[in-house]
């Protein structure tokens, strides 16, 4: 129940602005849960500078049934938070601006117990930094961005009880260029270079471990008729020593009707082991293989009056598919399964009602997935199996309601079925459903106050959203939002 940093990201519209604008936000709710930010944004004709900052600290209650079938329940799961943010778009003439950003964060964190691993209790302490810039330069038909961007990134965990005790630090930079021509009214041209170098080093391995990545992406827009759209994406990419087969993507979109569509596209999948996959400690595979494969999508919308319906299908085959799986120990490694097959239908709804004053939006989303490992050599015993932390239903619905803007009522529900821990489908998860909730208030002659509160697993459900770590229980939070000039 962490909140990221990148949470506190606000995104301003600068035509509401004259000059200067603060916003203070303070929260407090179950589990010694503290949040305090304020951000404050200087505009200069067409130019804005942002700044920002964060603390916040809970003591997470978690609760779920472990391996004995034992019911456990225990406020673990510490953390604090520190976030100082920086934006500054500088408008440079009419047809050129430049945008630099910077985020840098101080995280503690207390691991509870996993699933797995009941005697695990590990310390975590993160210090990432992000940085970057971007030029962007447009003209009537086209349009040049480049851009840099980095991140440093230090990170201590241990585990006294796993005689685990790992200390990293990571850097990527990148350097990329993207450029958007419209050659004529039915065809868009797009070209995007992109050059990445990470590094890294542990406690674990004496040597820095580097690699450079190159990407070359070309892609074509074609839009004949009104009716008719043609997205067709071809590109490269060098890493590692090794080229990359070729990829490609074609998208095709057909309108039925005016209240009615049809779209469907066709990739080819590649991906190489991350630098986590590779060298992580502990856990880390130097042995890995690149994954590959295809994924085909067929999806049917329909628009008509407040409705929006959505029907779809896909399926989808990966060689060589990386999967992070425990050991007997607890301790998650990423391996090359083999051979999986995917197929999906999915299918969701909308409603949306304006009554006078009062605005009412409804919505529903049901996925059937189905994954299963096709072909594996070290795994023959499992072929066959479903793919584990792959849930085969997940259904999710969501409610809102808007009264002049002054009285807001959030709600958003998620069920989620039984899904394997494991290869072999010994061992599972049990299926759950948890509800969120959250009320805001606007008083009408203070308009630049906002009151809130929120409830957060209102049916105080046991689950778990990442591998292995049990989330917190029912909690409340509330706190008041204020903007200032």
């Amino acid at each position: 129940n962490s909140p990221k940093a990148e949470d506190m990201e606000v995104h301003f519209d600068s035509g509401l602005f004259e000059s200067n604008m603060s916003q203070l936000l303070v929260e407090a709710g179950s589990f010694h849960y503290y949040n305090l930010g304020l951000k404050h944004q200087i505009t200069i004709g067409k130019s804005r500078l942002k700044v920002g900052g964060q603390y916040n600290q809970s003591k997470n209650n978690f609760h779920y049934t472990n391996d004995l079938n034992e019911s456990v329940e225990q406020e673990n799961g510490n953390y604090q938070q520190l976030h100082g943010s920086l934006d500054w778009n500088i408008h440079l003439n009419n047809n050129s601006d430049l945008n630099v950003y910077a985020l840098i964060s101080d995280i503690e964190t207390n691991i509870p117990p996993t699933i797995f691993q009941q005697k695990s209790r590990a310390s975590q302490y993160n210090q990432p930094l992000k940085f970057g810039a971007a030029w962007t330069q447009s003209s009537n038909n086209s349009t040049l961005k480049i851009s840099y961007g980095g991140i440093h990134e230090r990170l201590d965990y241990d585990d006294p009880n796993l005689n685990i005790e790992a200390r990293h630090q990571f850097s990527r930079h990148e350097l990329a260029a993207n450029w958007h021509r419209q050659v004529t009214s039915s065809i868009i041209l797009n070209l995007k270079l992109k050059q990445q170098i990470e590094s890294g080093r542990s406690n674990n391995f004496s040597e820095i471990q580097s690699q450079n990545n190159s990407f070359v992406n070309i892609g074509l827009n074609y839009t004949p008729v009104d009716k008719l759209s043609i997205k067709l994406h071809t590109g490269i990419q060098y890493a590692r020593d090794i080229w990359a087969p070729l990829q490609g993507r074609l998208k095709i979109g057909y309108a039925l009707s005016k209240s009615s569509r049809i779209e469907a596209f066709a990739q080819s999948l590649f991906r190489l082991p991350t630098y986590n996959e590779l060298f992580w400690e502990p856990g880390g595979n130097k042995n890995l293989n690149a994954e590959s494969g295809f994924s085909l999508h067929l999806t049917y919308l329909l628009y008509h009056k407040q409705w929006q319906f959505e029907l779809g299908v896909s399926h989808n085959r990966i060689n060589n598919r990386i999967n992070w799986l425990p050991d007997i120990n607890g301790i998650f490694s990423p391996v090359n399964v083999g051979l999986i097959g995917g197929n999906q239908i999915f299918t969701g709804i909308n409603w949306n009602k304006q009554l006078g004053a009062l605005q009412i939006g409804l919505g529903m989303r049901y996925t059937y997935l189905r994954s299963r490992l096709l072909e594996s050599e070290s795994n023959k015993e499992h072929n066959g199996n479903t793919m584990p932390f792959v849930p085969n239903h997940m259904l999710s619905h969501h409610i809102k309601i808007n009264w002049k803007d002054q009285i807001q009522l959030f709600g958003t529900g998620k069920y989620q079925s039984e899904l394997f821990m494991s290869m072999a489908n010994t061992n599972s998860l049990k299926a759950f459903y948890i509800l969120d909730t959250q009320v805001q208030y606007t008083p009408g002659y203070l308009t630049a106050c906002q009151l809130f509160i929120r409830l957060r697993n209102a049916t105080d459900s046991s689950y778990l959203l990442s591998n292995g770590y049990p989330m917190p229980g029912r909690h409340i939070q509330g706190g008041i939002l204020i903007k200032f000039n």
